[in-house]
């Protein structure tokens, strides 16, 4: 049986695209860290951490 190669998504190609990717990987790390730490106990560094992006 064979299979047919899974497409792998573009990379974004402009700043603009850049940065939406970017900010939906803040926005779902954020989610991550709330539901596993609670509001009150998540840092923006934990947020950082989980998207792979650095707080500065």
């Amino acid at each position: 049986m064979s299979q047919q190669p899974q497409q792998i998504p573009d990379a974004p190609r402009t700043q603009a695209e850049r940065r939406e990717a970017a900010r939906r990987r803040i926005l779902d790390a954020a989610l991550t860290c709330f539901n596993q730490n609670g509001y009150q106990n998540t840092s923006l560094a934990d947020i950082a951490r989980e998207a792979g992006v650095s707080k500065g």
